[in-house]
């Protein structure tokens, strides 16, 4: 028997949330490419784009994560790097700035194309009491021995849950396997890898 998971959407979904990875892969590129044709369809079919408060501190988080470390290799190669005069470490200060203006840029995006943000608030002590519950049994998306570290996940998985109306479809876009596996059980939602095998599932509603 087929299910939603197998198919492509059979219906407009109500939403599409977009994970933290959907802004690395994209590059924060927002005026062209797959976000911003994902914007486009995503108004012309009257469908609403969700993301989450905990989604923005995850990206918050490893946008300087990862700049950190260019810091870092920088450090590792000052050795041979010092002979070349056009390079130089990045300072704290200017990290510190990447960061905030590329935050700036995810969160205009999300105003000028009225993205709504879930909130951690909107879950109640039900939902709670499920997280850890799936944790001490190893279910969802902490099936992979009970990460600690999918708690995130978990609270997103569970707004998300929150926010879905009964016989409607929510599309959740990651390429994080814990997406999937907290999901597999939902039938309402559909787990899609990029943005890119969205596009042609919007064009064709």
């Amino acid at each position: 028997m087929r299910t939603m998971k197998d198919d492509a959407v059979s219906m407009k979904p109500q939403a599409i949330y977009l994970d933290t990875t959907v802004f690395f892969e994209a590059r924060f590129c927002f005026s062209r490419g797959p976000l911003a044709d994902l914007a486009l369809l995503a108004l012309e079919k009257d469908i609403w784009l969700w993301s989450s408060d905990i989604a923005l501190t995850e990206l918050q988080v490893a946008m300087r994560d990862r700049v950190r470390d260019i810091q870092a290799s920088y450090e590792k190669a000052h050795g041979v790097l010092q002979h070349c005069q056009n390079l130089s470490a990045p300072s704290p200060d200017s990290i510190e700035s990447a960061v905030r203006d590329a935050l700036d840029a995810v969160k205009n995006f999300f105003h000028d194309e009225d993205v709504s943000v879930l909130s951690v608030e909107s879950l109640d002590e039900s939902d709670t009491a499920r997280i850890f519950e799936d944790y001490f049994n190893s279910r969802g998306c902490f099936s992979n021995k009970g990460k600690r570290t999918e708690f995130p996940d978990a609270f997103q998985i569970a707004m998300i849950l929150r926010a879905v109306r009964t016989g409607e479809k929510v599309i959740v876009v990651s390429n994080d396997k814990d997406f999937a596996e907290g999901f597999a059980d939902v039938p309402e939602v559909q787990v899609i890898r990029s943005v890119e095998k969205v596009l042609p599932i919007l064009r064709q509603l």
